[in-house]
């Protein structure tokens, strides 16, 4: 009927009210969400490519062993040439496994970020509904309740600007919307 579409229309433009007043997004904002799986895909991305300059790394240790072992049955300046060279293999075969250590670290940290910003952005939302669950119960005091658990949802979820949201004059419009 008429009364829902002008009853939704008010309730799409109040809670649009709400975000401006709220803020520009950042906390536990679906935009750190976005930019934390971001990173967490960067650094699976730079384990793989370190993961694969350790297969080379080891390659060429192998093929340097297997040189110097040929060396050893010819003469002193072939052996100090492939001496040199296994050192050299050695050295970049560590470094190599080094770096994979360390964006295994990395992948770690970024998952856990990544989830961590994900559980308070789903109890963030979860206020939200249950917010707007309240707004529907047809009590003043239930609507106005839902009003603020939307609201304090909100705010995480989307970034706040006003320390009190009690004191923010757009509650008080949408409760005479409501009403």
């Amino acid at each position: 009927t008429n009364t829902n579409v002008e009853a939704q229309t008010a309730f799409l433009s109040s809670i649009e009210k709400m975000e401006s007043i709220l803020g520009e997004p950042g906390g536990n904002s679906f935009k750190k969400l976005g930019q934390d799986v971001q990173i967490y895909q960067d650094s699976l991305r730079a384990l793989n490519e370190a993961k694969a300059e350790e297969a080379v790394a080891i390659e060429k240790l192998v093929k340097a062993q297997e040189d110097y072992e040929q060396a050893l049955k010819k003469g002193q300046a072939e052996q100090d040439a492939a001496k040199e060279t296994l050192n050299t293999a050695k050295r970049n075969a560590d470094e190599a496994s080094n770096h994979v250590q360390e964006q295994t670290s990395v992948v770690t940290q970024n998952n856990q970020s990544l989830s961590e910003t994900a559980t308070n952005l789903k109890k963030n939302m979860d206020n939200v509904v249950q917010g707007l669950s309240k707004l529907s119960s047809g009590s003043l005091s239930g609507a106005y309740s839902g009003i603020i658990q939307a609201s304090n949802g909100m705010k995480d979820a989307i970034g706040k600007t006003s320390e009190n949201l009690r004191e923010v004059p757009i509650i008080g419009w949408i409760l005479s919307i409501i009403d």
